[in-house]
């Protein structure tokens, strides 16, 4: 259930430096908050309820390196019961984040089209902690350069490209979908606002690792799939196509014999 209150303390703003020790020692520096997930539920018995924030950094390491990275900090927090009980120290355990899974697995074999794992770390929160000896995790991730191809109301992006863009991109993502698909890691919600597209190199990347999907390997995917799955395999609906208003228009039924 969503949850207005902040689960993370407000020392994590711009200029705050967060050190990591994998796979090496590391430094990032917040410029930003991007935003934050609460998933609490009543109870620990299927799931540990969980908050997410997602930060813009950067290698605080090097001062010359201006490129934005991010870095989502995962946590255990209390369920519903444990908080209004005032036991979440009970509710304790291990986890590991599937995002970081998802990430070790397309780094351990070498997605080439998909964020590339900086840095993590995972430690056992202190006293101070929502949950006091639970889980809490790092993650450092490439930020993909580019536009998403649409959002949750479809491919409006990519149906501003011209034709000539449209077909390009159409032809890349086949291909980088299914070398994706070969690696067997990918978002779990997939669609027009998980893949990134890149117009100066073009190139495709998947981005959305926070709800993963792990698989078998398959086989090269049908072109029109991937078209369906990126809702690009037919423009969207206009006043001067959508049957409802050629309907008010002409007062025939598109598609009928009356």
């Amino acid at each position: 259930m969503a949850d207005s209150k902040s689960w993370f303390p407000k020392s994590l703003k711009k200029g705050k430096i967060i050190k990591l020790t994998e796979p090496v020692s590391s430094r990032w520096k917040i410029v930003e908050k991007v935003n934050e997930h609460v998933e609490q539920y009543e109870d620990t018995e299927l799931h540990p309820s969980l908050a997410s924030a997602k930060f813009l950094c950067r290698d605080a390491s090097s001062p010359s390196n201006k490129k934005d990275v991010y870095l989502r900090i995962v946590q255990q927090i209390p369920s519903v019961k444990g908080e209004v009980s005032d036991h979440a120290d009970r509710e304790a355990t291990e986890f590991t984040p599937p995002e970081l899974k998802a990430y070790q697995t397309l780094k351990e074999r070498k997605s080439p089209n998909t964020p590339k794992l900086l840095a993590w770390q995972q430690e056992i929160q202190d006293t101070s902690g929502p949950v006091p000896g639970g889980w809490i995790t790092w993650i450092v991730f490439e930020r993909v350069e580019g536009f998403p191809l649409g959002d949750e109301y479809g491919a409006g992006a990519f149906w501003e490209q011209s034709p000539d863009t449209q077909m390009t991109i159409r032809r890349v993502l086949v291909e980088e979908f299914s070398l994706a698909a070969k690696i067997g890691v990918l978002p779990a919600d997939e669609g027009p606002y998980s893949a990134i597209w890149n117009d100066k190199t073009q190139t495709i990347h998947f981005v959305g690792f926070r709800d993963p999907e792990f698989f078998e390997a398959e086989l090269p995917v049908a072109p029109d799939v991937v078209f369906q799955i990126f809702d690009i395999h037919e423009p969207p609906l206009t006043r001067e196509t959508d049957p409802y208003f050629v309907m008010l228009r002409t007062g025939v039924i598109p598609g009928s014999d009356l």
